[in-house]
């Protein structure tokens, strides 16, 4: 409320101070300073005013250039992010020539005139026009979108998901593009510049990974949800200069997995939801220098675990939803280095949460709905510099509680749809250094809010779906740092 309060007070100051020095024919002999001085204070008003408001203010009739200069000094530097009626606006303040210099530009969910893309300034670095539709023609929007990118000399990144766009209006927008005509002298396709490329929830298939994978330079590239298969993967798979690539939710399967071996320069990469099983996980093994892996939703199983517990380096690694059971946390336990691991949906108990508690530098770990309860959560208990941790759905009561209440250092920690109630909550009221507590879905009444109260240093607290009470309500509300409490379907 305070934010929103000073806010409205900067945008009056603002624009009292604008509509007081508009320049009269009398008062054209007033001395430089007081213009330097509206330019100082604009910048410090623009400065602190989210970008929206900025666009406001550009609509108004009548402003001083100099205060228009120190809009156009802050917004450009700044990305602007617009949704629906925010984009007409952003379209009468392009007409006024305003927003020409802006370099970081996202509109989403919106329905948009072929004019009105071809207004986008020349100096856009980054441009997501995401679930955007046409008013009239798709091919005019199509078309449209095509002409903008040639204005652009040094776009960067280009986002254009969820628009359900075909292999044919793919080659439309990227005509040139390809390895055959990238060395044309005549080629003005300033997009070539491109390095950063989402694409995904489209309609590409494999046809569109072929397209995709004639172009160079990319570095960040995102297909998921584009029903890309083991053809299409082979075609991606020979580019060169990728980093980055996300083809989750596709169909490449253990055949297309195969391509991914010899890959070299990759250090992220997303395959989830591939149906990738046991063989497939061997020859994703086979890559060298990944430290992101994310291969959840697929079938791995405790032989795929193994097979992946071979590679070296891996910071990050997202199993979830695996089949991997006690068995594959065995294999997985002998992994360094993995700061980032999400084991979660997993069939893990006590067994497993006994491997897993061997390894060390995890700073992030999440395990929700296994079978861990409370004797597994005796051995993650002694796990050291966790900082973030996700135990949701563990059939977890007070014991287990007391056991967390010994870990240090635990800043995030979620606990939802467990067993604790009261006495659990006064263990966990011990810890020290926590800024988030989710303990939604437990069984908590007015005396465990009590305790939970009593935690210093928390700014988000979840408790919905507990049995706490007006009592336990007036505890929470003596908190003092908190900026986010959710108690909404209390049982009380």
């Amino acid at each position: 409320m305070l934010l929103k309060t000073t806010r409205k007070v900067a945008i009056f100051i603002l624009f009292f101070h604008t509509a007081w020095a508009i320049p009269r024919e009398e008062k054209k002999s007033k001395p430089s300073t007081l213009l330097a001085w509206d330019h100082s204070v604009a910048i410090a008003i623009f400065d602190f005013l989210p970008s929206l408001d900025i666009v406001n203010f550009t609509l108004t009739s009548k402003s001083q250039p100099n205060i228009s200069q120190a809009a156009i000094q802050v917004y450009s530097h700044r990305p602007l992010v617009l949704t629906g009626h925010h984009v007409h606006k952003f379209l009468s303040s392009i007409n006024k020539l305003y927003f020409q210099e802006i370099k970081i530009l996202s509109i989403s969910d919106s329905i948009l005139d072929a004019s009105f893309i071809l207004k986008f300034p020349e100096t856009l670095v980054e441009l997501s026009l995401d679930h955007v539709i046409s008013q009239k023609n798709r091919s005019f929007l199509i078309q449209a979108i095509q002409e903008a990118l040639f204005k652009t000399k040094n776009l960067k990144k280009l986002s254009l998901k969820k628009n359900r766009i075909h292999p044919s209006e793919l080659n439309s927008l990227f005509p040139r593009l390809t390895k055959e005509r990238f060395n044309d002298p005549d080629i003005r396709f300033a997009t070539r510049s491109v390095t950063d490329l989402h694409l995904a929830e489209n309609l590409l298939g494999d046809e569109g990974a072929y397209t995709i994978a004639q172009i160079q330079g990319i570095t960040h590239l995102n297909l998921s949800f584009n029903g890309i298969t083991k053809k299409g993967a082979a075609w991606l798979t020979q580019m060169k200069s990728m980093t980055h690539l996300n083809l989750s939710y596709n169909q490449i399967e253990d055949e297309g997995a195969a391509f991914f071996a010899p890959m070299q320069g990759i250090t992220h990469l997303n395959l989830s939801n591939n149906k990738i099983q046991e063989a497939g996980a061997a020859y994703l093994a086979q890559m060298q220098g990944i430290t992101h892996l994310e291969l959840s939703e697929n079938n791995l199983g405790a032989q795929g675990a193994k097979f992946l517990a071979s590679m070296q380096g891996i910071l990050l690694l997202d199993l979830r939803q695996n089949e991997i059971g006690d068995e594959g946390t065995k294999f997985l336990a002998s992994m360094q280095g993995i700061t980032d691991l999400n084991l979660s949906w997993n069939k893990i108990g006590a067994t497993g949460a006994a491997y897993l508690a061997q390894m060390q530098g995890i700073q992030k770990l999440c395990l929700s709905y296994n079978h861990i309860e409370d004797e597994g959560i005796a051995h993650i208990a002694e796990m050291k510099g966790i900082l973030q941790l996700d135990l949701s759905y563990n059939q977890i009561g007070d014991e287990g509680a007391s056991h967390i209440a010994q870990m240090q250092g635990i800043q995030v920690l979620a606990l939802s749809r467990n067993e604790i109630k009261n006495q659990g909550a006064a263990s966990l009221a011990q810890m020290q250094g926590m800024t988030k507590l989710d303990l939604s879905y437990n069984q908590m009444e007015d005396e465990g809010a009590s305790h939970i109260a009593q935690m210093e240093g928390i700014t988000e607290l979840i408790l919905h779906h507990n049995d706490i009470g007006t009592i336990g309500e007036a505890h929470l509300a003596q908190m003092k740092h908190l900026k986010h409490l959710n108690l909404f379907f209390l049982t009380k």
